[in-house]
C-alpha cells in the first residue's frame, strides 16, 4: 500500500480545523428543494445533487501524481453536484474547493433546531493552494465552461457526518453559478460505495481505458541493455545487476479511443510508483542513465487505442515469501486515478548468471593480459625471494667465521 503522504495529511486536517463548525454560515436553509429536485437558475445553469456517499477516493496532486491521504481521512463523504447547462449557449461554473470564507463554499448542516434555531455543521474538507491535493473527479478550474446543453458533476467532501441520521440540507453559494443568494437542497440520505478491491496477479485494473495488469512477479538477476542506438555491448561482467532484485512485469492496454502518453521514468525517481512488502515499503532500483533492464521501456512513448505493451519495474528483492501491495499513479498512463495491486511474492535460491555469453575478444584479451601481468609478477617476487635467502646464507657464513 502507498505511504501516507505527510503533506497531504497535514492540508487535511488544516482544512478540517480552519473552519467555523457551530453552524452553517450565510442565509438560513429555509425551504431547502427536494432530494432529487434540480433548480434552474436565471441563466440557464440547472442544479441538483446526484448523491451523498461515504467513499474512498484517489487523491492527486496538480500534476496529477496520485496519493493516499491520512488514515483518519481515508473514507470521506462525497456530495456530488450535477450543473447542467440548458441554454443555446457556454455558461460558466465556478467551483469552491480552496475557499476559507464559509459564506464562498459549499455548506451542510441540520435543520434548524424547532426550540432555539441552532444547527449542526458537517466539518469541509478542503485544500488550500499550498497543497492542492483533490479528487480525481473535483474541478479545480476557478471557471469552468459548460458547452450549451452539457452537463458536469463536481465533488464536495466532508468528513462522515454524526448526526445521528438527521435530515442534512446543501447550502451552495448562487455566486458559483453567476446569481446573487443561497441555493438550499436537502441532501439525499447517505450511501456506502463499494470498496475497490486491488486486482490480483494476472487481473486487469481500467482506470478511463488505460487497462494494467501485472503477469508476473519474479526475483532474478536483471538482464541489462544499453540505451544506446545503435547498442554498444556492454563490458564483460556488467551484463547483469550485481544482486538479485524483484521483476514485475505489467501489461498495458490502450482501450481508450485517443492516443494516451506513457513514461514510467526507469531511471528517475518519481512520485506514484510504490511497493510495499509486509507494510514495509520496498526501495524501486534506479539503474544508471546509461542501460535499462532487458523488456524495459525506455523514455515517454506514445501508446494508440487497442495497443498493447509490456513493461518491467524492478525492486529490491524481499528477504522472504509475502504478500504485496503494488500501486501506481495513473498520471504515467495519462489518467486519473490509483491502480492498486495486491500480488505475492516467492523468494527462491538463484545461482550467478552465466556471463560468457558477454565475453568480448576485448575482454578476453584482457583477462589474459591480466593472467599474463600476474605470472610475471610472481616470477618476479620468486627471484627476488631467492635472492634475499642467498644474502642471508652468504652473511650467516661471515658471521661463523
Amino acid at each position: 500500500m502507498m505511504r501516507f503522504n505527510a503533506k497531504l495529511m497535514v492540508a487535511l486536517m488544516a482544512a478540517s480545523m480552519a473552519f467555523g463548525f457551530t453552524g452553517c454560515k450565510g442565509e438560513l436553509p429555509s425551504d431547502p428543494l427536494a432530494v432529487g429536485a434540480p433548480d434552474t437558475v436565471t441563466n440557464g445553469l440547472e442544479i441538483s445533487l446526484v448523491s451523498f456517499e461515504l467513499a474512498k477516493p484517489d487523491f492527486i496532486d496538480m500534476n496529477g501524481k496520485a496519493a493516499r491521504p491520512a488514515k483518519e481521512h481515508a473514507e470521506v463523504a462525497v456530495l456530488r453536484v450535477k450543473i447542467k447547462n440548458t441554454s443555446a449557449g457556454e455558461l460558466s461554473y465556478s467551483p469552491r474547493h480552496f475557499e476559507n470564507n464559509p459564506k464562498d463554499r459549499v455548506q451542510l448542516c441540520t435543520k434548524p433546531n424547532l426550540d432555539d434555531g441552532s444547527r449542526v455543521n458537517v466539518k469541509a474538507i478542503a485544500f488550500n493552494t499550498t497543497n492542492p491535493y483533490h479528487t480525481a473527479r473535483q474541478y479545480i478550474e476557478t471557471n469552468v465552461k459548460i458547452p450549451a446543453k452539457g452537463e458536469i458533476i463536481d465533488e464536495y467532501l466532508f468528513e462522515p457526518p454524526k448526526t445521528a441520521g438527521e435530515p442534512l440540507v446543501a447550502l451552495l453559494p448562487g455566486s458559483m453559478f453567476g446569481v446573487q443568494g443561497t441555493l438550499r437542497f436537502m441532501v439525499p440520505n447517505i450511501t456506502k460505495a463499494a470498496d475497490v478491491k486491488p486486482a490480483t496477479l494476472g487481473t486487469a485494473m481500467n482506470i478511463d481505458g488505460m487497462e494494467v495488469k501485472v503477469t508476473e512477479v519474479m526475483k532474478k538477476y536483471a538482464e541489462l541493455e544499453p540505451n544506446t542506438k545503435p547498442a554498444t555491448p556492454l563490458k564483460y561482467a556488467y551484463a547483469y545487476t550485481k544482486e538479485p532484485v524483484m521483476a514485475v512485469t505489467v501489461s498495458i492496454t490502450n482501450k481508450s479511443k485517443e492516443e494516451r502518453s506513457y513514461n514510467p521514468s526507469h531511471n528517475a525517481k518519481i512520485a506514484g510508483i510504490n511497493m510495499a512488502f509486509a507494510n514495509s515499503p520496498q526501495k524501486r532500483i534506479m539503474l544508471e542513465n546509461s542501460v535499462h533492464a532487458k523488456g524495459q521501456v525506455t523514455g515517454k512513448i506514445a501508446i494508440k487505442p487497442g495497443m498493447t505493451i509490456t513493461d518491467v519495474y524492478l525492486f529490491e528483492a524481499p528477504s522472504s515469501t509475502g504478500e504485496l501491495s503494488f500501486d501506481v499513479s495513473g498520471h504515467i498512463f495519462s489518467v486519473s486515478g490509483m491502480y492498486r495491486f495486491s500480488l505475492r511474492y516467492d523468494d527462491i535460491q538463484l545461482q550467478e548468471p552465466n556471463l560468457k555469453p558477454y565475453e568480448t575478444e576485448d575482454a578476453a584479451e584482457g583477462e589474459e593480459g591480466a593472467d599474463a601481468e600476474d605470472a610475471e609478477g610472481a616470477a618476479d617476487d620468486a627471484a627476488e625471494e631467492a635472492g634475499d635467502k642467498a644474502e642471508e646464507k652468504a652473511d650467516a657464513k661471515a658471521d661463523a667465521e
